[in-house]
Parts: structure tokens; sequence; C-alpha cells
């Protein structure tokens, strides 16, 4: 029993997503028209279907303003706009509470990649560290580096029909 409570926490802490990329022709009237509204002078977008959770999003990737963005549609409705930041844009204070969790949790780690997410108007900081070896995990944070949670970044190829 002991050991199938350890499995359970330990899964329910890794991240499974799947991502695949598709043509703009597929992407709803809704979505392409909020795109031209909001981001006008975006010509390259490259567009994915994502499944979180076993639930179907599309994923809007571009460069707007020398800004890297991502957007997330749930059934044609913006859910996330995720902004790539550095780590050192994440203000003083809220960065050393960051840097607190991270070395409290890991030795050693290196910074990959820093997000500012707005989630349904809630904003936070996923930052992705690399530890020993390729592991990869998303940390979490609210807008005053307070941690919310941690996901082992565990990539699943999407089966194909060739």
């Amino acid at each position: 029993m002991k050991f199938f409570i350890i499995l359970l926490i330990l899964f329910s802490s890794i991240s499974f997503s799947q991502e695949k990329r598709i043509p703009a022709k597929l992407i709803s009237p809704k979505i392409k028209s909020y795109l031209a509204v909001n981001y006008p002078s975006v010509k390259k977008i490259r567009f994915y279907s994502e499944i979180r959770a076993q639930v179907p999003y599309v994923e809007c990737e571009f460069k707007y303003a020398k800004e890297e963005y991502s957007l997330l549609f749930l059934r044609d409705s913006l859910v996330e706009v995720e902004t790539e930041i550095s780590f050192g844009e994440i203000p003083e204070g809220e960065r050393l509470k960051i840097v607190k969790r991270l070395v409290e949790d890991v030795s050693s780690y290196k910074v990959l990649e820093c997000q500012k997410v707005d989630y349904l108007s809630n904003l936070k900081y996923e930052v992705i560290i690399r530890i020993k070896g390729k592991v990869k995990f998303a940390y979490f944070f609210d807008s005053l580096g307070e941690f919310i949670s941690k996901e082992e970044e565990v990539e699943v190829p999407i089966p194909t029909q060739f």
C-alpha cells in the first residue's frame, strides 16, 4: 500500500501534454479574428493542437513587439497568455523568493526559460529549470513570488498514422 501511495504522489507531479502543429486553415474564424484585432501586425503565427489532461486546446505562438507570445484557446475562448521574459525581468522581491524556493528544492540548477503567465486574468510566473542530467521541471509561482506547484516536464510523442 505504501508503494502505491508513493507512486501516486510521484505521478501526480508529472505533467503530460501532447502538442501537434496544425495548418492555419483548420483554425476557427473566431480565433483568427481575435488575433487580427489584438495583434494586427503579426505575420507568422504557428498553430498547435495541444492536449492537456485529455482536453484539446489550440495554441498560437508568435512574436509581437519583440516579445514571444503563446496564446491558449479552449473552444474559441482565450484562457491563457504566456509572454517569454528573462529571469531578471521578474521584480526583485519576487525573484528572491523564487530563488530561495529553487535552492531549497535542488542544490544545482539552470534556468532554461521563464514566462509571465496570465491564466484567466490570474498572473503567475513559470520558471523552467534543468537539474542534473536532463531532468526538467516547471515551477509555478504567483504574482508575489509564492510557490504554487512544480511539474516534471515529460515529452510524450503523439502517435501518427505513418
